[in-house]
């Protein structure tokens, strides 16, 4: 009985939710002592035991049992919470049989009617059980609460966080369009403008022949068909483009009386080195043309086109090369010549332009940096 009391005290303390860890420890010390004590008495005649437990022990129980009915009352008082009213009720009772059977005991009141305590711990233990089943129930109901909450939150924030998403998609293919758009202006001012305004002086200085305003117009159409070509979504690689740009030039060539050869192997796609990119390998490869066309007098022409992976990164290496006249290097840097190598500077890549007296070589050494979306 002295136990179950103690162990109400810290029963009553959580579900006060208090914390006086000293006084806990005390009664733990006065349990232990008391029971060594009373273990000790009882074997004698009894004397000591009953004198010691009447007195002492029972004595001890029922301040304990006072002090966890004013704890549950102080409480009850504060905040009044059904499951602490029937504990303070469960207390009331249990520390009235037990005041009664106290008297009892110590022969202030007859004993006729034998002890009442006996009958408190079925009434204390269901109420106990109520308390922490309903508390327990709470508990569950607040975490499934919780649950369905945080689910909600976390619902809300992959639905906000799926907006952002698609808002952020929305701001690259805007800034991406524009770029694009940039680019196109860039190209058709730097390409085709210069050549139209070209053209025009040609045609204002009175001095040109109609050939020649033909062949400033051919070459304006010609830049116009590459800026245009490169962002067909058909030219899915780099061979498609230049084998569209072949398919162009080859009247101009037969007309020439050339012969083409014609090796390309497994390019990189366009989308790898971007519509600017692909656009100046075909100008660069149009203008090496345009000079065997022009000027070689050549009876054969060759492309290659190829991937090497030599090196800490995969190159391009194209070359135009044809079986004519050749040149003299130290005065081959004209206007073409110079374009060739302006682009190939801003691709990071570079023009080598070769001339053994019989023929001549242009050479395109391209670094394939992937490009970022």
């Amino acid at each position: 009985i002295g136990w179950a009391i103690i162990c109400t005290v810290f029963f009553t303390h959580t579900v006060l939710e208090l914390k006086i860890p000293w006084l806990e420890r005390g009664l733990v010390a006065v349990g232990i002592s008391g029971s060594v004590v009373m273990a000790f008495a009882a074997t004698g005649d009894g004397y000591w035991l009953r004198l010691i437990g009447n007195h002492g022990w029972d004595s001890m129980v029922l301040i304990v049992g006072a002090y966890s009915i004013y704890r549950i009352f102080t409480g009850w008082r504060y905040e009044q919470q059904r499951d602490i009213r029937w504990l303070l009720t469960a207390g009331l009772l249990t520390f009235t049989f037990g005041a009664r059977d106290w008297l009892v005991l110590n022969t202030l009141l007859p004993r006729d009617d034998g002890f009442y305590i006996q009958y408190s711990p079925p009434l204390v233990l269901t109420i106990f059980g109520w308390i922490l089943l309903t508390r327990f129930v709470g508990a569950l109901n607040t975490a499934e609460q919780l649950n369905r909450d945080l689910e909600q939150r976390v619902a809300a924030q992959v639905d906000e966080v799926k907006q952002q998403y698609r808002q952020i998609r929305q701001l690259e293919q805007q800034q991406v369009l524009a770029g694009e758009r940039e680019r196109l202006m860039r190209d058709m001012h730097d390409g085709i403008g210069g050549q139209l305004v070209s053209t025009m002086a040609l045609i204002d200085s009175g001095v040109t022949s109609n050939d020649d305003v033909r062949q400033a117009l051919q070459d304006a159409l010609d830049d116009l068909r590459l800026v245009v070509n490169s962002l067909d979504p058909d030219l899915d690689d780099l061979a498609t483009a230049l084998g569209d740009l072949r398919y162009r030039l080859q009247p101009r060539l037969e007309a020439a009386g050339i012969d083409v050869d014609w090796h390309c192997g497994d390019l990189p796609e366009v989308r790898q080195l971007g519509p600017g990119r692909v656009l100046q390998v075909l100008r660069i490869v149009q203008e090496a043309i345009t000079n065997v066309i022009k000027h070689s007098a050549c009876n054969r022409m060759g492309l290659k086109a190829w991937v090497t992976t030599d090196g800490p990164q995969p190159r391009l290496m194209l070359t135009v090369e044809d079986d004519g006249c050749g040149f003299d290097e130290s005065h081959s840097a004209g206007k073409g010549t110079n374009n060739m190598h302006k682009r190939a500077q801003q691709l990071d890549g570079q023009i080598i332009i070769e001339s053994a007296g019989a023929g001549a070589r242009v050479r395109l050494d391209l670094p394939l940096t992937p490009v970022k979306a």
